[in-house]
């Protein structure tokens, strides 16, 4: 099972560990405290169901960030957009770039980005 292993070195029993925002829980079960290999066993999966309902994971951010970023060109030098940051119906980070060269369509640009970030699609 994840997240459950066995430990037969200094002690007998059952390792039940998980993370949530970095930070590891843990806890050991003593064959000999549990009464055995399948008591301890049972105490751990017990232990990783509660710990896991008391902390559920926080869910990914779904909004869509939008920011202005330059990067290297062609031989105008350097590139400019308005990126948005978004994530997918498959969970996956995605981003759209909207490319400008000057201040008009830099506007224009940011226009086609607001309106993909609220789902209008144009752009």
């Amino acid at each position: 099972m994840k997240g459950i292993d066995r430990m037969d070195g200094r002690g007998h029993g059952w390792q039940a560990r998980f993370y949530r925002n970095g930070k590891p829980y843990s806890r050991f079960f003593s064959d000999r405290k549990f009464g055995g290999s399948d008591n301890a066993l049972s105490a751990a999966r017990d232990y990783l169901t509660v710990m896991q309902k008391a902390f559920p994971p926080k869910s990914r951010r779904t909004g869509f960030t939008i920011r202005e970023g330059q990067a290297p060109g062609g031989l105008g030098g350097m590139s400019r957009f308005w990126n948005v940051s978004y994530r997918g119906t498959d969970g996956k980070l995605k981003n759209k770039k909207f490319y400008f060269s000057n201040q008009d369509e830099r506007d224009a640009a940011r226009i086609k980005a607001g309106n993909f970030k609220q789902g209008r699609g144009e752009g």
